[in-house]
């Protein structure tokens, strides 16, 4: 499952710190919100990436930030905790 970056957007996708992303769907401001983590090391295009990533700097904060239709489970490694979520009218 990938879209965004089909080389590189494998899933589930593992993070640099061992958490894990299943996702499905797109959210359509990846770029903006990529621009807004600058300081982070992007390995890939996609938008998985992107999430995982803004999920791991702004915890359930980042819902906000997104646009699109989608839906994640994430395994945070360290926290020993599983978040799921989805755009805000259930469409995936």
């Amino acid at each position: 499952m990938s879209i965004v970056d089909l080389a590189h957007g494998a899933q589930p996708m593992v993070g640099e710190s061992g958490n894990v992303i299943a996702y499905n769907g797109e959210v359509y401001n990846h770029p903006e919100i990529r621009a807004e983590l600058s300081g982070e090391h992007f390995q890939t295009h996609c938008d998985t990436e992107v999430v995982l990533r803004a999920l791991e700097k702004w915890g359930t904060g980042a819902l906000d930030r997104f646009r699109g239709m989608f839906a994640f489970a994430l395994w945070d490694e360290q926290r020993g905790e599983l978040l799921c979520g989805r755009d805000r009218f259930g469409i995936k």
